[in-house]
């Protein structure tokens, strides 16, 4: 969102196409985000990749691991909030919205076939993410480096979590003075406010 930009249906969907680029752009700012969860009502935070943004019906989209605790988070409490920052265009995006595991198998086989072997091997470690690592090991082994003979050996520790946008910040910092747009997605049109920063 260009500075002198005051037109919020301008701005939101700038952003958008700023999200579907870094999808496929690996050095876009947006390409990595943090996704807060909540467990016993206490946060927590990580980095994921943004895998997929579908404007038309308000989702993210990133992979995991569904032996990870993350996804026994996401599936205990689904609200979630998102935070992505341009370094280049000194923008700010705080997103909260509901997170949902992919339940469609043909999807899910899709990505997987498209994914690199060192991709898959992400989800072939023999101890499940987060669990402790013996003693004398520092590095969680693959289970089986041979993926030739099963292609889908680790697909069943693979899913996709697709996140229903409820609502979108949009601050872009500035000297002349910060500009903050509160983008109600739950609202028919979009409800758009102004913000002080």
């Amino acid at each position: 969102m260009s500075f002198h930009e005051n037109n919020p249906k301008k701005i939101f969907s700038d952003e958008w196409k700023e999200l579907q680029i870094a999808v496929k752009d690996a050095s876009h700012d947006y390409h990595l985000m943090t996704l807060s969860t909540s467990t016993n009502n206490k946060p927590e935070s990580r980095t994921v990749v943004l895998r997929h943004a579908d404007q038309e019906n308000y989702l993210l989209c990133f992979h995991t691991d569904t032996r990870s605790p993350k996804y026994d988070q996401l599936k205990n409490n689904p609200d979630v909030s998102i935070l992505f920052y341009s370094v280049n265009k000194r923008t700010q995006l705080r997103i909260t919205g509901q997170a949902s595991h992919c339940e469609d198998n043909e999807l899910l086989e899709s990505k997987w076939m498209g994914m690199n072997k060192n991709s898959k091997e992400c989800y072939l470690g023999e101890i499940a993410p987060s669990e402790k690592i013996p003693n004398g090991k520092i590095i969680n082994e693959v289970i089986n480096k041979d993926q030739n003979t099963n292609k889908f050996l680790g697909l069943e520790n693979f899913t996709r979590i697709d996140i229903k946008i409820s609502s979108i910040e949009i601050l872009r910092l500035h000297h002349l003075g910060h500009k903050r747009l509160f983008c109600n997605l739950e609202k028919n049109p979009i409800d758009y406010q102004w913000l002080a920063s």
